[in-house]
């Protein structure tokens, strides 16, 4: 083998996933730090802008998180039993959301032993992005189902203008137009959470069998550029109006985010499947891959424990680089983190 080969020298395998993983992953915790970040700066602080800039090219990560497991539980190609589901992904997940909320439950009490046990705090600053697994675990299990409507693309076609309808369109309305129509439109329409990611799961599995046309592409990436550019103004913007504006800026269902992330989903397609990647660098992708869910699952405990070192002060970095070389730092970690508990027996099958 030639020192460059295609993405398909494994056939079976689409490393531009590998790659969406590994990079949403890291997103997530650029999110999680500058968030916290943020909302410890003062009005008017020149330092907060770094912070605010990296938060708002983040906001992909869940969307494309979602996306990626649309495209591997929803090929047509590939037999998914009842049995296969509850026993492999749904139980495994469900133990390992338990398993890790009493070791965040524990270090919570370590971290505040001289104050009572704060069941708010404790979800709000240590459990906050567990939420996740819930969700998960929820879409697996209407799986049966939604392989159903995703055996037909006009079924496919048909279910995504029903569900990004309520969940995107009259979303970012009813944030930003005070319309009382508007507000009724929604709420007549509103779906529960996991209704809502079920559209990004059967989005990632349409873009990945079907594609887009060259029209559709120019205006995925077109809006995809300006939704980067347009959250990070309104962001900047509400940053200091409404706290609560603010929070549903970063939603996962406000149309910037929506076109962010499938810009970023499309254009790493186009770029594995158009251009060859040397063999050793698909190696590393994969390998890090391996290890997400553990890093998505310890990165904010990484975090706690870092803020008792403040990471910045330690190794004096200037503010301007860290948002995103200390997100790195902890990426690196929790990496490190995730490939030891791989390698205990037991554990790796539960707890990453």
């Amino acid at each position: 083998m030639n020192n460059q080969t295609s993405v398909s020298f494994a056939k079976n395998r689409f490393y531009y996933l590998d790659f969406l993983r590994v990079l949403s992953a890291f997103a997530v915790i650029c999110i999680h730090f500058n968030g916290m970040k943020c909302s410890a700066f003062q009005f008017g602080d020149f330092e907060s802008m770094p912070y605010i800039v990296v938060y708002c090219f983040s906001g992909f990560a869940v969307p494309t998180f979602f996306m990626i497991s649309g495209v591997l539980f929803l090929d047509n190609s590939k037999k998914i039993t009842v049995k296969r589901l509850f026993t492999k992904n749904i139980i495994k997940h469900f133990i390992c959301w338990i398993l890790w909320l009493c070791i965040y439950a524990l270090f919570y009490y370590i971290f505040n032993m001289d104050n009572r046990m704060d069941f708010d705090m404790f979800i709000d600053r240590f459990v906050y992005h567990l939420w996740f697994l819930p969700i998960l675990i929820g879409i697996y299990i209407f799986i049966p189902l939604i392989r159903c409507v995703t055996s037909h693309k006009n079924m496919i076609e048909y279910f995504l203008v029903i569900a990004i309808l309520p969940s995107v369109i009259l979303f970012s309305l009813n944030l930003f137009i005070t319309l009382k129509e508007i507000k009724h439109l929604y709420s007549s329409f509103i779906l529960c959470d996991k209704m809502k990611y079920i559209m990004y799961f059967i989005l990632g599995h349409y873009i990945h069998t079907y594609g887009l046309k060259r029209k559709m592409r120019i205006f995925v990436i077109a809006s995809g550029i300006t939704s980067f550019f347009i959250s990070f103004l309104i962001i900047v913007i509400s940053y200091y109006q409404s706290s609560e504006f603010y929070h549903n800026l970063r939603s996962n269902f406000i149309f910037t985010t929506f076109f962010e992330s499938l810009f970023i989903f499309c254009i790493v397609k186009h770029i594995f499947n158009k251009y060859c990647m040397k063999e050793k660098v698909l190696q590393i992708i994969v390998f890090l891959s391996k290890y997400t869910l553990g890093i998505y699952v310890v990165h904010v405990l990484v975090i706690h424990v870092l803020n008792y070192f403040p990471i910045e002060k330690i190794i004096f970095f200037h503010f301007a680089i860290s948002p995103l070389v200390s997100p790195l730092i902890i990426f690196i970690i929790s990496f490190i983190i995730s490939f030891i508990l791989h390698r205990i027996p037991i554990v790796n099958k539960y707890l990453v």
